[in-house]
């Protein structure tokens, strides 16, 4: 079904010290997509729906810059501003010989966060940072493309390390999400009236890390009250048309998510990691007519186990399972008649095979051959109400680093 699926990137990288204490990083970096994907009349992938039209092209380039100055001025202020741009592309023709439609959208932010050290054993971090979104171009629509938004947004922590081996951290913070173009356009999913998502968000946690050779790892504890949350909800197939979606992204009112991470990681000889996480999420949608009253499609657990290896000739071995709980989602419908409905559980078993080759007398740089392979059981499961997700995928090849 990927007639076309083609992407390449520049992405180029600095940083440069005017002193010990002043200096600038900085990142420019330019991504470009042309995909032509086409939709079957069946499942012998033969005949293309619509008399052969039902090929949709998709067109992206994603250009911007990161600028990141820095100055330390000793215990009582370290400060770090972000200036940041990007800018979004996008044109679409639906099926062949369809006109076209071009989107843009470009987001510009600057932020500053200063650090205070008030004892040898505490410190303070607080930062604003100012947020512009715009969008320049809302393809055929004849309502335009709409206003600017523009918001303020905050975060303040402590970081309290009482041993070498211990940090404690809390934090309050309010952030703004932007609908991407694809939440916007994309089809057949998207939606051009999306708004912004708005949250506080609270976390307080624990990093321990002891001695070499030992367990380590981290607790978290977390919350966050969203406005406008941008989810997703189930829309009923159009059984005559194959290209019908089976979900839309939307606004959720008021929803609230919170829960727990836990990470152990350890290392008993130094080629060898084992490493595992989970995450306890509890959702709560707060829309009054609604049958279900978690949030559409999030999961109640998450868990993965990872081993990695990597020899001191260049042979490097990773390992790791995930498995993620069932999904519950409400059927679009007239409340109290709505169903709910369930994406069973899963676990995606995926592996990593690589061998470094270094550049002599420059032994940091190097070419690699590696071998990827992506739910390597073929594993079925559907991220989506009836749409398979990708099954057994396999990537070989050779990248360098120079």
């Amino acid at each position: 079904w990927r007639k076309e699926w083609a992407r390449w990137y520049l992405n180029g990288a600095g940083d440069y010290a005017f002193t010990d204490n002043l200096g600038l990083k900085a990142q420019l970096f330019y991504d470009n997509f042309d995909n032509k994907i086409a939709t079957y009349t069946d499942m012998s992938f033969e005949e293309i729906a619509s008399d052969g039209r039902a090929i949709s092209t998709h067109d992206n380039s994603l250009l911007g810059y990161f600028v990141n100055p820095y100055w330390d001025l000793g215990r009582w202020s370290y400060l770090r501003a972000g200036i940041r741009y990007q800018r979004d592309d996008v044109s679409i023709q639906s099926n062949l010989g369809d006109p076209w439609r071009d989107y843009a959208a470009e987001t510009f932010s600057f932020s500053l966060e200063d650090e205070i050290r008030f004892f040898e054993h505490l410190r303070f971090v607080a930062g604003v940072g100012y947020n512009l979104y715009r969008k320049l171009k809302s393809g055929r629509s004849v309502e335009g493309p709409g206003d600017d938004v523009d918001t303020v947004d905050f975060q303040t922590g402590l970081l309290y390390t009482p041993w070498s081996f211990l940090e404690a951290h809390a934090s309050v913070g309010r952030k703004t999400t932007f609908p991407t173009m694809r939440q916007l356009y994309g089809e057949p999913n998207g939606d051009p009236n999306l708004s912004e998502q708005t949250a506080m968000l609270y976390e307080i946690g624990v990093d321990v890390n002891y001695k070499p050779h030992y367990p380590y790892g981290s607790f978290a504890l977390f919350r966050s009250d969203v406005d406008n949350l941008i989810g997703k909800k189930e829309v009923p197939p159009d059984p005559t048309d194959p290209t019908s979606p089976e979900w839309k992204y939307e606004n959720v009112d008021e929803a609230v998510l919170q829960g727990l991470e836990l990470a152990l990681s350890w290392v008993p000889i130094d080629p060898l990691l084992l490493g595992c996480a989970y995450t306890l999420l509890d959702t709560e949608d707060k829309r009054p007519d609604r049958a279900l009253k978690d949030l559409d499609f999030r999961p109640r657990h998450l868990f993965s186990v990872e081993a990695r290896y990597q020899s001191s000739f260049g042979l490097s071995v990773n390992s790791r399972y995930s498995y993620t709980s069932a999904q519950k989602y409400e059927e679009e419908g007239i409340a109290p008649l709505r169903i709910i409905k369930t994406l069973p559980d899963r676990g995606v078993w995926d592996i990593h095979l690589g061998q470094k080759f270094p550049f002599h007398p420059l032994p940091d740089k190097y070419v690699e051959v590696f071998l990827d392979v992506n739910n390597i059981l073929d594993e079925y499961y559907e991220q989506d109400p009836f749409r398979a997700a990708p099954g057994r995928m396999v990537w070989a090849g050779i990248r360098g680093e120079f």
